[in-house]
């Protein structure tokens, strides 16, 4: 792993308590977030969803950064990867259903 990766991981480890606290208290959208805040209005599972993926994203890059600096036993991470990756691929192809389900209310809002 090159030290980009290293440094990459470790900014992606670092959302994990951020999206945890955002999961459970709920974000809500800010008055003033421009054009995405009609999005996050029209889909009320939008802002959970986008916790649940940057959650995946920051256990996947924990996993990484342990197997590379050794806290976790070498076939572990062979085994756990493609799981690891194939729930951060079903969780951003649902993210990105609910941003076309977003962006379909709001033309309808918009239509009427």
């Amino acid at each position: 792993m090159t030290t980009i990766e290293v440094a990459l991981y470790s900014v992606a480890l670092i959302l994990f308590p951020l999206a945890v606290y955002s999961l459970f208290n709920g974000s809500p959208t800010p008055p003033n977030f421009g054009r995405l805040s009609k999005y996050y209005d029209a889909e009320r599972l939008l802002r959970p969803a986008g916790d649940v993926l940057l959650l995946a994203l920051s256990v996947n890059a924990g996993a990484k950064l342990a197997d590379h600096f050794g806290l976790l036993s070498p076939g572990w991470m062979a085994n756990v990867e493609p799981v690891a990756n194939g729930t951060f691929l079903l969780v951003l192809v649902f993210d990105l259903a609910l941003w076309v389900r977003a962006w379909r209310k709001v033309r309808r809002m918009r239509a009427v």
